[in-house]
């Protein structure tokens, strides 16, 4: 269950802040508790008697340890692993009592020097007993119940109470005292006076002169800018060429559906230009090929 460890003088078993694994017991030698503060090391207590158990309070919670201990002279100590030691606890409940004494012990001595104004020194404490906790708990921590519950509020608190307490009561005197004379209802969207109109040209062109000015009024029909027709002439000229094209196409395909379905000849005077009536004439007579052969396969 326990290992045996020697420490010779000034050797740490533990530090304060590790993580606990084991419990101690100490077997021979002396042993100081000890826990570093703002003025230096702390001796809270030293061990000298056989069998005294320290360290265990980090096993029962599961905390870093919150003090350390160091031998004074040699040491013999033996560890006792967490397993076993709550293992012996559930066991023994005798040994589960004596430990809670002991705290309790503990906790009334902390109480005592705290009330007192500090902690006493390593010889004041001896008689503290063989089970000394590592677990020490810090002045400041300790606080008379008494005295919170007779405590006034801070005067932060009651300022930020006292100022939510009026808004809520200037609110609740306006929400009744106030009442509103008109409402006002409508659709749409609100614009300026003079709304800005943006004008925008269809295509690219330079502008050659400006007949408004800003703000002006305009009216329908009315003459904004005159730009360069060089730019529209080209654009005029070029769907001219597309609208006559479209034009002669479709009028090639009405004729070309009229003749083939009647069997006669293009006219002289069909009003097609020589492309158009080049096209017209090869397919008058590709139709008229296939409708022959067509014919010649039918009659077989």
């Amino acid at each position: 269950m326990a290992t045996d460890n020697f420490y010779p003088k000034g050797e740490y078993i533990f530090r304060e802040g590790e993580s606990a694994d084991f419990a101690y017991v100490l077997k021979s030698g002396s042993i100081e508790i000890l826990k570093t503060g703002i003025d230096g090391e702390l001796i809270l207590a030293t061990l000298d008697e056989p069998n005294a158990l320290f360290g265990e309070m980090a096993l029962i919670d599961g905390a870093p340890r919150s003090a350390g201990a160091r031998a004074v002279t040699d040491a013999n100590v033996d560890e006792v692993r967490q397993n076993d030691f709550l293992a012996y606890v559930q066991k023994n409940p005798a040994a589960a009592m004596n430990i809670m004494k002991k705290l309790s012990m503990e906790l009334r001595e902390a109480n005592k020097a705290a009330s007192q104004g500090g902690g006493r020194a390593s010889g004041d404490i001896d008689d503290i007993g063989e089970m000394v906790s590592d677990e020490v708990q810090k002045p400041e921590d300790i606080d008379d119940t008494d005295a919170i519950y007779d405590a006034p509020a801070s005067r932060p608190i009651l300022l930020t109470v006292g100022t939510v307490l009026i808004g809520f009561l200037v609110a609740f005197v306006f929400a009744f005292s106030q009442s509103v004379d008109t409402t006002v209802s409508a659709r749409g969207k609100f614009t300026t006076e003079v709304p800005n109109v943006g004008v925008q040209a269809t295509s690219s062109a330079t502008v050659r002169e400006v007949f408004v000015k800003r703000g002006q009024k305009i009216k329908k029909g009315q003459l904004i800018v005159l730009l360069d027709s060089t730019v529209a002439t080209a654009d005029l000229k070029g769907n001219t060429e597309k609208l006559n094209a479209a034009s002669g196409r479709l009028k090639r395909l009405e004729l070309e559906q009229s003749l083939i379905l009647s069997g006669k000849t293009i006219p002289a005077g069909s009003g097609l230009n020589p492309l158009a009536l080049d096209i017209l004439s090869k397919k008058l007579g590709q139709y008229r090929s296939k409708i022959s052969s067509f014919s010649s396969k039918l009659r077989k």
